[in-house]
Parts: structure tokens; C-alpha cells; sequence
């Protein structure tokens, strides 16, 4: 029998050299995107809270303004997980919107949306229509860890980009005699 003869320390070298490369590799093209991938669904998930909980505490309120105030008190109470989400409003101070929809009972001609934007009234027919709040959550989701300055991942959502998210929640106004005032029609 031939003894078999071990290559020494050429093989063990040669392997513990490759481990720096492949590690840098391993962090820039699978932990840290897997990382921003699991940030940005936390991301998602926490825009489509604040707009269910929002229409949530906006449907048994009395009066339009009164479900505004109630769907943007949703976000305050939602602002840790904002800031862990990295989450930032589309537009303005505030991410959140809250409107009303109206739709016709028989279901045959288009639903009409009313909001703050000029002082109109709603006429109340609880018998031919149909009134919900809809709460809009619209936030940009940024990426845990920025890549945008490597040049392959500048433009890529999520990794070098922020995403915007919108997520609207429905619900039946539980009160339709208190918007008379304070709404007007988009």
C-alpha cells in the first residue's frame, strides 16, 4: 500500500485566503439586501396599519373632522414604529388622509369623494346611499441600508431608492347625520 500524502499547508492556506473575498461578497449581494428586503416588508406592513387602525377609530366618531383628528392621532400613536420602519410621509407633515365616499345604495352610478378642499355640504340620504371613511396612508420606505452610492444598486427600490407606498382602508360611517359640516367636495 501506497501512504497517501497530504498537500500540507498549501491547501489550508489558499482557503483561508478566499474567505475575505467571499465574505465582502456575501454581505454586499446577500445579507444586507435580505435585510433590506425583511425592513421594507415591516415597511408595508406598517403603512397598511395606520390606515386600518385610522378608519378603525375614524368610524364611530360624530362629526367629519372629529375622524380626521382620530386617523391622524392613529399615526402619532404609530410614530416608533415609523421611525423603525423608516418611513416618511409622500407629502406634507402628515401621511395620512381621510376622506369620505359616498355611493349610491342601488349601486348604479359612481361613487362621489368629498374632503377638506372647498366648503361644500353632504346631503344625507341614509336610504339611497351608502357613506364611508376612507383613510389613505401614503409614506415613502427607505432602505434599512442605503446602497446607492454602488453603482449596480443606485436606481434599485429598496436597496438604493425609497418606495412609495400607498394602502387605503374602507369603513361604514357609523354616524352619516354628523357630516353635514366641516366637508366639502373633491
Amino acid at each position: 500500500m501506497k501512504a497517501r500524502r497530504g498537500c500540507g499547508r498549501r491547501c489550508r492556506g489558499g482557503a483561508l485566503a478566499e474567505f475575505g473575498p467571499v465574505i465582502w461578497l456575501f454581505l454586499i449581494f446577500v445579507l444586507f439586501p435580505v435585510l433590506d428586503l425583511i425592513s421594507f416588508g415591516l415597511g408595508v406592513a406598517t403603512v397598511a396599519a395606520m390606515a386600518s387602525l385610522g378608519s378603525r377609530q375614524a368610524a364611530p366618531t360624530a362629526t367629519f373632522g372629529d375622524a380626521k383628528a382620530a386617523a391622524e392621532e392613529t399615526e402619532k400613536q404609530l410614530v416608533s414604529f415609523m421611525r423603525f420602519a423608516n418611513l416618511t410621509p409622500v407629502s406634507g407633515n402628515t401621511g395620512v388622509i381621510c376622506t369620505v365616499m359616498v355611493s349610491p345604495a342601488a349601486g348604479n352610478a359612481p361613487a362621489t369623494i368629498y374632503s377638506f378642499a372647498q366648503k361644500d355640504t353632504i346631503p344625507i340620504d341614509t336610504n339611497a346611499n351608502v357613506y364611508q371613511y376612507v383613510v389613505t396612508s401614503q409614506y415613502n420606505v427607505l432602505p434599512l441600508f442605503n446602497f446607492s452610492s454602488i453603482p449596480w444598486f443606485t436606481n434599485v427600490p429598496a436597496l438604493g431608492a425609497p418606495v412609495p407606498v400607498t394602502y387605503s382602508a374602507q369603513v361604514l360611517v357609523e354616524h352619516p347625520g354628523g357630516l353635514t359640516s366641516d366637508v366639502s367636495k373633491n
